[in-house]
């Protein structure tokens, strides 16, 4: 049964983009890199992956969700199926069409698409979206993977858009990279892995 994994870079502030939606401010390091590269090297995309020469296999992951936003990042660079290497969906309502097969297209009903998603057998599912999708996914979470950069920006991209509604979560794994980016490992405590 697959979990539905929040993997995703934070400010100390818990921005996850600027209020534009960019997100270019994150440290990228060598040391960083080769650690996402190594752990998860699913969620490098996949013409950098070439360019790097990465070819193992998905290690943890073998779909990921994205909203609208986070699939326009590509677009002005043609990038229109940033993850060949996972099964790929966008969720948006304004969205009709999408530059790439590759890509599936969900309209409504993000929750019921996660559940049917994580009934099947196979790996985890990465949640790589904005804090609206996050919000609205909230109580499906499972676990989060935070790489928290050691960056204060004031305004932005929240990491998770709405209601006040406590979760807590165990951390399972933390450790730091060069550069002061800190990845931390979570599991909601009622749905760790057997």
């Amino acid at each position: 049964m697959h979990r539905l994994v929040y993997h995703v870079s934070a400010t100390q502030d818990g921005y996850i983009a600027r209020p534009n939606g960019e997100f270019d401010f994150f440290v990228m390091n060598d040391d960083l890199a080769e650690t996402l590269s190594a752990r998860f090297p699913e969620t490098i995309p996949t013409d950098l992956r070439r360019a790097l020469g990465i070819t193992v296999d998905n290690k943890v992951f073998d779909a990921v969700l994205m909203g609208r936003k986070t699939c326009e990042v590509g677009l002005p660079h043609g990038i229109v199926s940033p993850y060949w290497q996972l099964r790929q969906y966008i969720f948006s309502t304004t969205l009709e069409t999408l530059p790439s097969p590759d890509v599936e297209l969900v309209g409504k009903g993000p929750v019921e698409k996660v559940r049917e998603l994580k009934a099947e057998d196979g790996m985890d599912i990465w949640l790589c979206v904005d804090g609206t999708l996050a919000g609205a996914l909230y109580g499906e979470i499972d676990s989060l993977i935070l790489k928290r950069n050691p960056i204060l920006i004031g305004a932005g991209l929240p990491l998770v858009v709405g209601d006040f509604s406590p979760r807590v979560f165990d951390l399972t794994e933390q450790f730091a990279v060069e550069g002061g980016v800190t990845i931390s490992e979570y599991e909601a405590p009622r749905r760790r892995p057997e």
